[in-house]
């Protein structure tokens, strides 16, 4: 276990491997992640695993989607890990109240660069001949959408990561923290003490309980 380090990342899903990767890529590799686990054995290996560019609910959200998908397809040539991606689709449907908010949401995909086709019953009958489409008034289809592996993503950043000189721990889980007059001196972990003065909170499901010991602590 490293007794100090410029940065501590407690948590090694997707967030805090990627975390790790790029921060070595800037030079910042004097980083320590803590896993009380294994690599990806919180949520992020328990996700649909969609790699999605419908999803977005509004134009800041649609344009994240698309600088992430980008940046997905050019995993394999950056990282050297394949991530297994196919391109199924995806499609979403509507009627009633629901109809004009499925087609606005096409509209502004469309506006931001995001293939999204309006599709009638017809339409969508002819796409997935299984679906009963009779009470249907609407669908949406976006081709580009399509699931991929996680774990492949979190070896494949945490690879990259170890290689420039971040240190993972997994099976050592974060405690606490140790704050003196305000200012973070440590994460305290079931393996000891590591000195840092900055912590990157990437636990998941355990964030909001990580967040509040900044919180209990500093009083």
């Amino acid at each position: 276990m490293k007794s100090t380090a410029e940065v501590v990342i407690i948590g090694a899903g997707v967030i805090g491997c990627s975390t790790a990767y790029h921060l070595a890529k800037m030079g910042i590799t004097d980083v320590a992640v803590v896993e009380m686990e294994q690599v990806g054995a919180g949520t992020s290996s328990k996700s649909a695993s969609m790699l999605s560019l419908q999803f977005g609910s509004d134009a800041l959200l649609a344009r994240l989607a698309k600088y992430s998908y980008q940046h997905y397809m050019q995993f394999e040539e950056e990282l050297g890990t394949p991530i297994d991606f196919r391109k199924t689709g995806w499609l979403s449907v509507a009627s009633g109240p629901k109809v004009t908010e499925l087609r606005q949401h096409a509209e502004m995909l469309n506006s931001l660069g995001i293939r999204t086709d309006v599709l009638s019953p017809e339409d969508v009958k002819q796409l997935y001949p299984e679906l009963n489409t009779d009470d249907l008034e609407v669908g949406t289809w976006g081709p580009d959408d399509g699931p991929f592996d996680p774990h492949m993503i979190m070896w494949g950043y945490v690879k990259r990561a170890t290689e420039k000189g971040v240190k993972l721990s997994q099976g050592e889980k974060a405690l606490g923290l140790r704050i003196e007059n305000g200012h973070l001196t440590g994460v305290e972990t079931s393996a000891g003490v590591i000195s840092t003065n900055t912590v990157v909170n990437a636990a998941g499901p355990w964030a909001q309980e990580v967040g509040s010991w900044a919180v209990s602590t500093s009083h």
